[in-house]
């Protein structure tokens, strides 16, 4: 039997997780926080369900051996992913600041583990990073279609 990737079942149980908080947050009294987290619970279930039945990744290697286009798509998966969780940190934040802060640790401590501590860094900041890295490289190549088209003119 085909091993599934990381992704799908990070998906399947992250909008399971999800659905089970939705059940829970509609018997709390409301806030922002709440709120925030219902905001979020309501646009990440479909798209990681989506991620869960055909995940965009289909092979098991380093992010560094994956194509550009395989990239791209693990970081659409990570932005869901990660949103998602971010959903759990508001909720454990309607709680306390405390409560809050310990999921946030817990969840940074569990990345560290999971990726041995040697690129915990890089893949913290890459969610962060690779948006501006993909519209610095879209650029680079809207300026050269212009400098050519502009070549072709004169």
């Amino acid at each position: 039997m085909r091993r599934q990737h990381t992704f799908s079942t990070m998906s399947a149980s992250l909008a399971a997780a999800s659905f089970i908080a939705i059940t829970q947050i509609l018997t709390a009294p409301r806030d922002c926080t709440l709120l925030i987290s219902v905001w979020i619970f309501a646009f990440c279930p479909p798209l990681l369900v989506k991620i869960a039945l055909d995940s965009p990744v289909k092979r098991m290697v380093r992010f560094d051996k994956l194509t550009t286009e395989e990239q791209r798509a693990a970081a659409w998966c990570l932005y869901v992913l990660l949103m998602d969780i971010a959903g759990f940190a508001f909720v454990f934040f309607h709680f306390g600041k405390i409560s809050g802060i310990i999921f946030v640790i817990s969840c940074l401590l569990a990345l560290g583990v999971i990726t041995e501590w040697k690129s915990i860094l890089r893949i913290a900041t890459y969610p962060i990073f690779y948006p501006v890295i993909f519209l610095q490289a879209e650029l680079g190549k809207i300026r050269e279609r212009v400098a050519t088209a502009r070549r072709k003119i004169s």
